[in-house]
């Protein structure tokens, strides 16, 4: 019987771009004196570089207003942009989806990868430590424990005090969130999210998730068909 839910962070609880933005924002603000524009001008900038291309965008923009573009110039505006305190809120489909799972009595946490205070700044935005029972973020695990490595799930596994079949991992990016279900006998579920950063990434090896949603409000009766033994189709319906 499941009795746990594990969630992604980025593009599956909150929006990646939105962060982004936030950050963005910060930046230009602390930049502004220094070109001698104004914020909402380098603001538009960044954005504009990013969709370009989301490589090297604060070296860009300072290469094209003549400034320094080394390592002293930009690892302060790289920190500046993860440590910030985002404007970030939940997508409107997650809080009605815990409040079902865990009217049902399900466990519900999650694991996410990135610098441990960036992501930390995320979780705080949100209020998750209110609604989650536990939180692990894969950077304090140490080098090379990001998804899909099992570590994380096998601490989550303890926390809950479950086994790996009786939890499901719900998250967005194919390049990692759903080959645990290969290491693993964890069900995994995909929620489709557009805009979302790697929406049209490639699976890695091929391992695709057990169900696909177009939203969370869905993610109760996909978990549900799951436990029932029914096999979800990439919509998360029964077949």
């Amino acid at each position: 019987m499941i009795d746990t839910v594990l969630f992604d962070l980025d593009d599956t609880l909150v929006s990646e771009y939105a962060f982004v933005r936030s950050g963005y924002r910060h930046v230009a603000a602390l930049l502004a004196q220094r070109l001698g524009l104004a914020a909402d001008e380098i603001f538009a900038e960044l954005t504009a570089l990013l969709r370009e291309s989301p490589d090297r965008v604060f070296n860009r923009l300072l290469r094209a207003h003549g400034a320094a573009d080394d390592a002293a110039a930009v690892l302060p505006l790289v920190h500046a942009y993860r440590t910030h305190r985002p404007a970030l809120s939940l997508y409107p489909d997650v809080l009605p989806a815990l409040h079902r799972l865990r009217a049902a009595g399900l466990g519900l946490g999650i694991i996410t990868d990135g610098p441990a205070d960036m992501q930390q700044n995320k979780l705080d935005a949100v209020g998750a430590d209110r609604l989650f029972d536990h939180i692990l973020l894969t950077d304090r695990l140490g080098p090379g424990c990001s998804k899909p490595h099992p570590a994380a799930f096998e601490r989550m596994r303890e926390a809950f005090g479950t086994a790996f079949d009786r939890m499901v991992y719900v998250g967005d990016n194919p390049r990692k969130d759903f080959y645990i279900a290969k290491l693993l006998p964890i069900r995994t579920v995909r929620v489709l999210r557009r805009p979302a950063v790697y929406a049209d990434a490639a699976y890695l090896e091929g391992v695709r998730e057990q169900a696909a949603i177009a939203s969370l409000t869905e993610l109760w009766d996909t978990v549900a068909a799951m436990d029932a033994g029914a096999q979800p189709d990439k919509q998360g319906g029964k077949r």
